[in-house]
């Protein structure tokens, strides 16, 4: 008996994923709080030491984010210890789905299996980002009830800890 869900699965992006990533598009309210893949992938020089991550569907690529080795103002843990996740993005097209969340699932042991030492994953979500904050706070993330000024203003800082059963 085959089943009809689709095989979600995290990858660390390949070139080969970079048409199905320039295509993506997000409705005009969710621009204004992330990047859309291609932005980052033409400023690729400027993120040398990011971890560009694809969420697939049946190896068909359907959500984007990027993790950093710099948790600067959103840890108190050093450089090595915390990853910091952005640009979290799924194609419009494919939204609603769940695919978001399954890939947030998936990343706690993703980030365990590549960086035993990381204790933490941390990120931060606008406070006007409902949607968000529900999607981290349903796949594990906690709310540390500290928040940072960003580019489009207030965010809330979330953490996902690491090592931890």
């Amino acid at each position: 008996m085959t089943s009809d869900r689709p095989n979600i699965s995290l990858q660390t992006y390949e070139e080969r994923h970079a048409p199905a990533l320039r295509a993506f598009s997000l409705p005009r309210e969710q621009e204004r709080y992330t990047d859309l893949p291609a932005t980052l992938l033409d400023n690729m020089a400027e993120h040398r030491e990011d971890h560009f991550m694809v969420i697939l569907k049946d190896e068909q690529p359907v959500g984007f984010f990027a993790l950093k080795h710099d948790p600067t103002h959103l840890s108190p843990y050093r450089k090595h210890e915390a990853l910091v996740l952005g640009a979290l993005s799924v194609n419009a097209s494919e939204q609603g789905k769940g695919y978001a969340g399954q890939g947030m699932i998936l990343l706690k042991d993703y980030v365990e299996r590549q960086w035993p030492e990381i204790k933490s994953i941390v990120l931060g979500v606008n406070v006007k980002n409902r949607a968000a904050q529900a999607l981290y706070e349903k796949t594990g993330f906690e709310d540390t009830g500290r928040t940072i000024m960003g580019e489009m203003g207030q965010q809330k800082v979330f953490e996902l800890w690491c090592g931890e059963d």
